[in-house]
């Protein structure tokens, strides 16, 4: 982890950061320093009590936003990419994946949570592994295979084509996963994907943003750092974005 911190004088000598009390502006100090490579910290009442701040202090940063919380009651500093740049030599990844994986980059390059685009959610069925359509399918498939007989072959065809269902969601997700850049937050990514549950169709258009979108200059700065988790990718129907390229990037069809 690197050893030196930064703080932005369009942050820290802003208005808003200035109206705050003198507390809590010492403790959002404290907690930029001792916050991981991506800004986040999982111990801010330990920081906030080594600080000598009050709850009202956490409570008031939370409430300006210059943090954001999560359940898992980890924080991340908002503004912690205009903070600091850390060299990839220094850098190193925040292990709280499923947290960071439910932020994105807004474009002024502070953190901010991600929204679900409802686009195709509300009409698709859903089968990832763990919905309830999943276990349904995989559970009735294995009612049917304990009970029937060599003649019972509707029953057969019917377990037969849950099973395939089932398989195609997996196999979809991996042609994702190996097409996408930024292979972090499998998890995250893999709940995110099975909501959306794409059709071949979708999974062109998916594949081939992502193959746009890999020459973009937001994808290549500064070795692809500003890359979106795939996660948040996904809840934000990315591949919906528009691109430009200083060359054309040919189509492909998913399967091929």
């Amino acid at each position: 982890m690197a050893e030196r911190r930064m703080f932005a004088k369009t942050i820290v000598l802003s208005d808003a950061f200035l109206d705050l009390p003198l507390s809590a502006r010492c403790l959002y100090f404290t907690l930029g320093m001792l916050a991981d490579d991506d800004g986040f910290v999982n111990n801010p009442k330990s920081v906030m009590r080594q600080a000598g701040a009050s709850v009202d202090d956490l409570n008031i940063l939370l409430a300006k936003r210059f943090l954001l919380t999560f359940e898992s009651g980890i924080i991340v500093i908002k503004h912690w990419r205009i903070h600091n740049y850390i060299q990839k030599d220094r850098y190193k990844a925040s292990k709280y994946v499923d947290e960071r994986a439910s932020l994105t980059i807004d474009d002024n390059g502070a953190y901010t949570e991600c929204i679900q685009n409802g686009y195709r959610m509300d009409t698709q069925v859903r089968l990832g592994k763990d919905s309830i359509e999943y276990n349904i399918l995989l559970n009735e498939c294995e009612e049917i295979a304990s009970n029937c007989n060599n003649d019972d072959t509707d029953d057969d065809t019917k377990c037969s084509n849950n099973r395939n269902k089932a398989k195609q969601i997996d196999e979809r997700f991996d042609v994702f996963w190996k097409s996408y850049p930024r292979r972090v937050g499998k998890g995250a990514a893999k709940k995110a994907f099975d909501k959306i549950n794409p059709d071949d169709d979708l999974m062109t258009v998916i594949v081939n943003a992502i193959r746009s979108q890999e020459q973009s200059d937001q994808w290549k700065r500064e070795g692809g750092q500003f890359i979106p988790y795939p996660a948040t990718w996904l809840n934000q129907c990315r591949w919906e974005d528009e691109v430009t390229i200083s060359e054309t990037v040919p189509t492909r069809n998913f399967l091929n």
